[in-house]
């Protein structure tokens, strides 16, 4: 997101060392920012600022495929983006404690580089699927065999 858009974005580091020595392990985007200092002034009142920058965005003024600056292919290709590769586009829900999401590749293709569908994939997750707790449902003692109906996409 701090590639994307110019509210709230860090600095960079002027030619970052990286610490590590290991062969498969290269610096990710993120190594290329300062660290954040830590604002002094109330949370709701950057809220505030933040949301109204944001809405006052043109599109001429967002990054669309952010990855392609010069210093970030200098990087190259952190060994760990290609673990578990042919996942890549994998369409199915993720569960982080009470919700529940499609992971939905196609939404940030462009900023990859890739070509995004339009219209864009419907998909969505429903109520039922977001009723599902394991806490209120102690009978599902096999989670993938229910959640395979929500897998077929």
């Amino acid at each position: 997101m701090w590639l994307r858009l110019p509210v709230g974005r860090l600095s960079w580091r002027s030619h970052p060392e990286w610490p590590l020595q290991n062969t498969d392990r290269h610096p990710t985007v993120a190594h290329l920012f300062v660290q954040v200092p830590q604002p002094a002034v109330r949370n709701n009142a950057m809220y505030y600022y933040y949301t109204n920058e944001l809405d006052s965005l043109h599109p001429s003024q967002i990054e669309w495929e952010p990855y392609r600056s010069q210093e970030i292919q200098d990087l190259g290709l952190n060994a760990m983006c290609e673990v578990d590769h042919n996942m890549k586009a994998l369409l199915c829900p993720l569960v982080c404690f009470y919700a529940v999401e499609f992971l939905l590749c196609h939404r940030v293709m462009r900023q990859f580089g890739r070509r995004q569908r339009s219209p864009p994939l419907n998909v969505s997750t429903s109520i039922d699927l977001h009723k599902l707790d394991s806490r209120k449902n102690k009978w599902i003692t096999d989670w993938s065999a229910h959640h395979v109906q929500h897998n077929q996409h």
